[in-house]
């Protein structure tokens, strides 16, 4: 349900021209960013998210 939403979601905000990006990584639950150092999905996940981040401070 939380992914379905989440699509829905972006494609609304692509589709009035606001720049987003949805990141969906498989058979992970939507809080497994939390798992930082314990999974390397979402050690992956959060370098993503940092550079995202980082790019915006440029």
């Amino acid at each position: 349900m939380l992914l379905d939403d989440a699509r829905r979601l972006h494609a609304r905000a692509v589709e009035t021209g606001v720049q987003a990006t949805l990141s969906v990584v498989d058979e992970m639950q939507h809080v497994f960013p939390f798992l930082a150092g314990r999974a390397p999905e979402a050690d992956e996940e959060v370098s993503r998210s940092a550079a995202w981040y980082r790019a915006l401070q440029k």
